[in-house]
């Protein structure tokens, strides 16, 4: 049972992200709208294809083919080389 309730919480983080990060490249696409920082477009696909490879590891998580630990470390780490890449992004 842990393992489903894991698997689903991986997955609708990843898809809230996904969503995210679409969301940000269809507006980017209006020419009306004003951005105090934009990220690349690159980054933004980046963070979609990750957002994509987190749905996959939740699935793996909920059906049991891997662990919730090791799914977490997968999501986690995931997570933190999309933030960092934004991250630089922006910054410089």
């Amino acid at each position: 049972m842990r393992e489903k309730i894991a698997g689903v919480a991986e997955v609708i983080v990843s898809l809230l992200w996904f969503y995210r990060n679409w969301k940000i490249i269809q507006n980017y696409q209006v020419e009306g709208n004003l951005y105090l920082f934009m990220i690349s477009h690159w980054v933004l696909v980046l963070e979609c294809i990750i957002g994509g490879i987190g749905v996959v590891l939740g699935i793996l998580v909920f059906t049991k083919k891997v662990r919730i630990k090791t799914g977490f470390i997968g999501f986690t780490l995931c997570w933190a080389i999309g933030f960092l890449i934004e991250f630089f992004d922006i910054t410089f």
